[in-house]
């Protein structure tokens, strides 16, 4: 044991900094994969973290991108869905009342919502049910 390393309050391993594979961290109702990389404080035998005020923003700074990455997959993976199902951009925006060409900004640059990804899930699942439930809200 290293002077800078010290001993587990929980179960006396050895507590140091390194970084490691399999890290996860909760960010925004998701548990998402933290960077291999990512040098952290924690216990070598039970995993115990010690998070600093440091550490704690590179964690945020981790989850953050990572789930900007997680929801823009899942975005792509509705688009295709419903492009596959024969459903022009033009006329999922015109379905969702989206303004036109929304979709198009949100693909290149602009950042998804969950709410938007999410309903973009749902609808790409069974798209024809899906524009005649909307269409049935739609409805007086």
């Amino acid at each position: 044991m290293s002077p800078y390393d010290r001993v587990c309050a929980a179960c006396g391993g050895t507590v140091r900094r390194f970084a490691r594979a399999g890290r996860t961290g909760r960010y925004k109702g998701f548990e998402l994969p933290l960077p291999s990389s990512l040098e952290l404080v924690e216990c070598e035998r039970c995993g115990e973290r010690f998070v600093s005020r440091t550490d704690r923003g590179k964690i945020e700074e981790a989850l953050a991108a990572e789930y900007r990455r997680h929801l823009r997959a899942k975005l792509e993976v509705a688009l295709q869905k419903l492009d596959d199902a024969g459903f022009k951009l033009i006329d999922v925006e015109r379905e969702l009342g989206l303004s036109a060409g929304y979709l198009s900004k949100v693909r290149k640059r602009v950042e998804p919502s969950f709410q938007l990804v999410a309903l973009l899930s749902l609808v790409a699942d069974e798209p024809l049910r899906a524009t005649a439930k909307l269409h049935g809200l739609r409805r007086a």
